[in-house]
């Protein structure tokens, strides 16, 4: 796979991370600790590519 075709994967999976965390109640607080942590996974690995694909 391509770094830019990754990069458009990972981006659209954070968007979806985004609207679950929109979607979950506050008071759901281990969901939203677990949604937030896999944000967190998503946009490491972005920048990570995006700094390689800037190279």
């Amino acid at each position: 796979m391509s770094i830019e075709s990754e990069l458009t994967y990972l981006k659209s999976a954070k968007n979806k991370v985004l609207e679950f965390i929109e979607e979950t109640p506050a008071e759901n607080v281990i969901s939203l600790a677990s949604w937030k942590a896999q944000l967190a996974k998503l946009n490491k690995k972005i920048n990570e590519l995006e700094k390689l694909a800037s190279q």
